[in-house]
């Protein structure tokens, strides 16, 4: 009896394992039975757990070119206009007005330089003897030139070749109406002039330094002071720069050195504006010193040095 139980229960379990495959098909919508899937058609859905499990495919890493980046040009400088222009050796040396404050002194150096190297000795002065703290690139205009009327601009190469540069410097010492006065020429046209945001000076020499005797520092003499305006007189000192009928060189230098023939005073006034001290009028004794001497024919004659 044992025996046939155990028959038929091996029996069974075989019949079993074969239903899968002798299962009947399942029913199409027409009726008709439809053969299941073979194992190899079968696909399985991963979940969640099986997503997070398989690697996402990533796309290729970009390779980086070893071709050199183009430089990048370096900022444009901001200027200080409270230090324009840079002080020369010669304009940071000059005696100044005692009276003044250290403010106002320094700020009396500044027009100093500027107003020599504008309104001294040649025009491009402003352009030569700043040089441009980097490079700018510009258009350069026909014939690289600039044109007003009939006089051709010289287009600004250097510190100041910005128009908003060179404005804004002039105006951190100068008032409007004392530039616009000194900067317009008899033919009623500028010196120096904006050209669709560049610079453009008309190139002349007027000529300074024939009788100047730098021998004898400049003078000062207050003539009025209140808070908002302060006028004083600037002296200078001049001579016969070169040697007298009968007279040595190294006489002609001594001479130079323990005395002058001349002297010219020129007005200068400051203002108190919303920005601060500016110079209403100004004048060098060196850019503005006179024509001629007096007695310069009779001085030219003299058979020695004054006595």
């Amino acid at each position: 009896m044992k025996k046939s139980l155990w028959s038929l229960t091996v029996a069974g379990l075989l019949v079993l394992a074969l239903l899968p495959s002798c299962a009947p098909a399942a029913p199409s919508h027409s009726g008709e039975a439809l053969p299941l899937p073979s194992v190899a058609e079968v696909t399985i859905a991963p979940t969640p757990s099986m997503a997070a499990a398989i690697p996402t495919p990533q796309e290729p890493t970009a390779v980086p070119s070893l071709a050199p980046a183009e430089p990048t040009p370096p900022p444009v400088p901001a200027l200080d206009f409270n230090k324009e222009p840079p002080l020369d050796e010669f304009s940071a040396s000059i005696a100044v007005p005692e009276f003044l404050t250290e403010e106002q002194q320094d700020l009396y150096r500044r027009a100093h330089c500027l107003y020599q190297n504008m309104f001294g000795g040649f025009t491009a002065a402003i352009d030569f003897n700043f040089q441009a703290a980097e490079t700018v690139e510009w258009e350069e205009p026909a014939e690289n030139l600039f044109v007003l009327g009939d006089w051709s601009y010289q287009p600004a190469q250097g510190r100041y070749q910005r128009w908003a540069d060179f404005d804004g410097m002039i105006h951190s010492v100068f008032t409007d109406r004392f530039w616009e006065s000194k900067n317009i020429l008899s033919d009623g046209l500028p010196v120096y002039r904006d050209f669709d945001g560049r610079l453009g000076f008309r190139e002349f020499e007027r000529g300074s330094g024939y009788y100047y005797n730098e021998n004898f520092p400049d003078g000062f003499r207050l003539d009025d002071q209140t808070e908002e305006e302060i006028s004083f007189t600037l002296i200078g000192h001049y001579s016969w720069k070169w040697p007298k009928e009968g007279e040595t060189y190294e006489e002609r230098d001594a001479r130079l050195e323990r005395e002058y023939d001349q002297t010219k005073e020129f007005p200068i006034r400051m203002v108190l504006t919303e920005n601060g001290w500016r110079f209403d009028e100004f004048h060098t004794a060196l850019a503005d010193e006179p024509d001629t001497i007096e007695e310069t024919e009779a001085m030219s004659q003299r058979k020695g040095p004054r006595q």
